[in-house]
Formats: structure tokens, C-alpha cells, sequence
């Protein structure tokens, strides 16, 4: 069971490193073999640092991810952007975590399965985490407002 495991992560590009940073509620800095490196979470968008539920969704991320040996793939990314990563933390999805605690948005682009939908559907019914504000902005609207 265990070599099939290891032949399935490897055909994958899955990646084993340590968080030594995180930055908000959907950025961290990984070390793997000496090596830092910095990503966003896939799929999701987090409150900025100065925005209403910011420094909550960076503590979440925190408790979820900071100093653990956590797994990642990457998704790529574009020049002007980090690139993006799927990264688990233990056994969680760190992008499905923050969803589920009410800590970030789904990207819109984001190319996803309908669970990631369903997940911020529920959160936002259930006024939790961010969706607990009566007018939640998302980051993408609220850099374009800054502007």
C-alpha cells in the first residue's frame, strides 16, 4: 500500500515541505530541501491584511499550516502574480479549510469542482467567519477600490 501511495503522489507532482511563513489567510512560504518558497493557495482568495476579517483569515491559516510538514502541488501562476499551489496541511486542504471557516472567497476564474461552491454557499448561509459581516467585499473588489 505504501508504494502505491508513493508511486500516486509522485505521478502527480505532489511535493513535501515544511511552512516556515505565512503571509494572509492564502499566501505561505514553504521550505523544501533548503529551498524557500512562496505561494498562494489554489482556487480561493483571502481578505487582505487591511480588510475586515484579514488578520483573522491570516491567524486561521496560521493554526492550520505554520510550522507543519504539509504536502503541495503546484498550479502555476502568471508573472505578475505568485504562483498558485494545492497544499495539505496534515490531512486537510488548506483552500478547502479556509472556505469551510468562512476565511476566504473562491476565486471566480478558479477552475474547480462543485464542492469548493457548495462550501462558501454554506458558509454564507450560515453567516460564518466573513460571512458574518453584512456587506463582505471581496479582495478582488476591495484592491480595485483602493486604486
Amino acid at each position: 500500500m505504501r508504494f502505491l501511495t508513493a508511486m500516486l503522489l509522485l505521478s502527480v507532482n505532489v511535493h513535501a515541505a515544511q511552512v516556515i511563513e505565512v503571509h494572509s489567510g492564502d499566501t505561505l512560504t514553504l521550505k523544501e530541501q533548503g529551498k524557500e518558497l512562496k505561494f498562494r493557495l489554489a482556487n480561493i482568495d483571502a481578505p487582505e491584511l487591511d480588510q475586515p476579517f484579514g488578520n483573522s483569515s491570516r491567524t486561521s491559516l496560521e493554526e492550520l499550516c505554520l510550522g507543519k510538514e504539509v504536502s503541495y502541488e503546484p498550479q502555476g501562476g502568471s508573472a505578475k502574480d505568485l504562483p498558485r499551489a494545492m497544499v495539505t496541511c496534515g490531512e486537510l486542504d488548506a483552500s478547502r479549510t479556509q472556505l469551510r471557516r468562512g476565511m476566504a472567497w473562491v476565486m471566480p476564474d478558479a477552475k474547480i469542482d462543485a464542492g469548493f461552491a457548495a462550501i462558501q454557499d454554506f458558509v454564507w448561509r450560515d453567516k460564518i467567519g466573513l460571512w458574518a459581516d453584512s456587506a463582505p467585499v471581496p479582495p478582488w473588489e476591495w484592491a480595485e477600490r483602493k486604486k
